[in-house]
């Protein structure tokens, strides 16, 4: 187990999670010589055929037909040009495609590339999307810039892009030297390819991180790894081979990033699950969640590196054979390669019926039934149904309002059997189970986090990364008119997809409590009364420090319902003490005018839309008013 992945995998590049779709895009130039303005670049580069009004993803670097068939890969998948690898060895031709007037060099100051605010995005651009805020910057002709080429480690031949303009690479030898180059490009500055990738194109962010990684590769090996020999780049700077023989060739480590989920399948047909594990490194900011990842050991299967990676990480068992490929994605920050999969975590081996000693009180006074050998609201049985999943008190309560069995099954269904997390302090400060209701709200969010509430911010990382594309596929989100995440494998995904949503309900909260204090709360029925939809019905929790009464909670439930041409039923009520500063919520008494809730099935949904609480803080009783 190593941190270096969880490090470099999913470290934000840009507080947002998500960039807005942009708009077509406009025929730019950013390849002047030093010495030069943009007006006075070279005639050959300034007649030649003008590309035509493209998406801005596809950024400065006009990419190939095979690499226009990328555009739905992940972000660093997207290399735009053509490699035209067997042209490596053959040294005249390199050196002629290196003479031509309309070749680009990219210069790269160890990890750092060269980049500059883009244009403008233009006033009429389609539905208020921006373009890509950064431009690489090229030196062109590349002739221009022998002295620098020679100074380099390599001249490595990238290939030719969608107008056949050849693109090279090579190393700034020193600062100064970086330091003109900058000055000779207005408004230009060095920055680290990982950091600068999310705020380009990313056509040009995968160009510009291969070309760093393999110039750092070239740094890091001027000597032959056998023999110690002192190492020369060949011509076209894909590999080093030293006077006695012997060549070596850029290292890629596979390393797997991996969703794991359980629970109820998300849809009748899925096997994917409707909670997801995401963890956290102590290092990120504060708001960011993510997929766990590491990387394979020597000899090991990719399906076993998940496995081992996520019970080492967290505690929870996979089974082997639910692992399944989603995507790939070049990481080259210096030279990995996540390799994207979808998984189900294996179902823990359950306990009884667990008849321990009666509720106690906790520090604030409030019943609690947290008492030592208890069963807990999230320990259900495993091989229980319906309105077997809760204890006696829970199951009477639920009789006596009318509760369904399809409604405690959707509420407490997907605890059955659930391993609940543990992080290993050495790789995760945090690691735990999110559902997918609750994200799904997130990611919709405009700016695309969400306040949580009485625990800040969250946020995944941005539509660079594969884990956004693992979570968003899985969540069925393709957020702020961004492209449409990759979608799942065949066997994972829901019938139908992701469609036939209930848009009315959506716009009502399941949970909606007072951020803190002592209040009454109800548990509700929202459903539709339409006859072609008979059946359709949500659990609602609200709960209103403001409302004397419980019908008066009921009665704010109805009245939006109402708009929605939804109605609203009681199914009970009670209390709630909720401590936002504690991170802790106790349900718990009755009401008066329903009779007593069965908490057990509030405590599970107030804890879905409550993730960040661990789920020890949430507790149940029946005791008190």
């Amino acid at each position: 187990m190593r941190t270096a992945l969880r490090r470099l995998g999913r470290q934000p590049a840009s507080p947002a999670l998500c960039r807005p779709q942009r708009p077509a895009a406009r025929v730019r130039c950013c390849v002047a010589a030093p010495g030069q303005s943009l007006s006075s670049t070279p005639s050959a580069e300034a007649n030649a055929p003008q590309p035509e009004a493209r998406s801005p993803d596809a950024g400065l670097v006009p990419p190939v037909a095979a690499a226009e068939a990328l555009e739905q890969m992940p972000f660093y998948s997207q290399f735009p040009l053509d490699r035209k690898a067997e042209w490596r060895k053959d040294v005249t031709r390199l050196n002629e495609l290196f003479a031509r007037p309309d070749a680009r060099l990219l210069p790269l100051l160890r990890d750092k590339v060269l980049v500059r605010p883009a244009p403008a995005t233009p006033a009429d651009a389609p539905g208020g999307s921006v373009a890509p805020p950064l431009d690489p910057v090229f030196l062109s002709p590349a002739s221009a810039h022998s002295e620098l080429v020679a100074q380099s480690p390599a001249r490595p031949f990238l290939g030719l892009d969608g107008q056949g303009r050849p693109y090279f690479a090579a190393a700034v030898g020193s600062p100064t030297v970086a330091e003109e180059i900058a000055a000779a490009h207005p408004g230009s500055e060095w920055r680290s390819a990982r950091l600068a990738g999310p705020d380009l194109a990313p056509g040009d962010a995968s160009l510009l991180a291969v070309a760093s990684g393999l110039m750092l590769w070239h740094g890091s090996n001027a000597h032959s790894p056998v023999n110690g020999e002192r190492a020369e780049s060949d011509p076209g700077g894909f590999s080093r081979r030293a006077a006695g023989g012997g060549a070596s060739y850029p290292r890629v480590d596979p390393a797997v990033i991996m969703l794991v989920t359980a629970g109820r399948p998300i849809a009748p047909g899925a096997t994917t699950g409707e909670f997801a594990l995401l963890g956290r490194k102590s290092e990120w900011p504060t708001d960011r969640f993510s997929t766990l990842a590491g990387f394979l050991e020597l000899g090991e299967p990719l399906e076993v590196a998940v496995a081992r990676e996520v019970e080492e990480e967290s505690g929870v068992p996979v089974e082997l054979a639910s692992v399944t490929y989603a995507a790939s994605q070049p990481w080259p920050f210096p030279r990995s390669l996540m390799v994207g999969f979808h998984a189900r975590a294996a179902s823990s081996s359950g306990a009884g019926n667990g008849a321990g000693p009666g509720p106690s009180t906790s520090g604030n006074g409030v019943p609690s039934s947290s008492g030592a050998g208890a069963r807990q609201w999230w320990q259900p049985p495993r091989d229980a149904t319906g309105l077997d999943l809760l204890p006696n008190l829970g199951r009477r309560a639920a009789m006596d309002v009318g509760l369904f069995a399809e409604e405690a099954e959707e509420a407490l269904g997907g605890l059955r059997g659930l391993t609940w997390p543990h992080a290993d302090v050495a790789e995760l400060q945090d690691v735990r189970w999110f559902h997918r209701d609750w994200l799904r709200t997130l990611l919709r969010a405009p700016g695309g986090a969400a306040v949580v509430q009485g625990a800040g911010r969250f946020n995944v990382p941005g539509r660079y990364s594969l884990a956004y594309r693992l979570i968003t596929s899985w969540a069925g989100v393709a957020a702020h008119g961004g492209p449409q995440p990759v979608p799942m494998p065949a066997g994972l995904a829901a019938p139908g997809g992701a469609g036939g949503e209930w848009e009315e309900a959506e716009a009502v909260p399941q949970v909606l409590l007072s951020a803190d204090g002592t209040f009454k709360y109800v548990l509700m029925r929202l459903w539709d009364p339409a006859p072609e939809v008979s059946g359709r019905s949500k659990l609602l929790v609200w709960g209103d420090v403001r409302a004397p009464y419980h019908n008066d909670v009921l009665q704010k439930a109805k009245a939006m319902a109402r708009r929605l041409g939804l109605k609203v039923s009681p199914l009970g009520g009670g209390r709630i003490h909720h401590d936002a500063a504690a991170r802790s919520i106790s349900v718990y008494g009755y009401s008066a005018a329903f009779g007593p809730a069965p908490h057990e099935v509030a405590a599970a949904l107030i804890h879905r839309w409550y993730p960040l609480y661990d789920k020890e803080k949430v507790s149940v009783s029946y005791e008190g008013y």
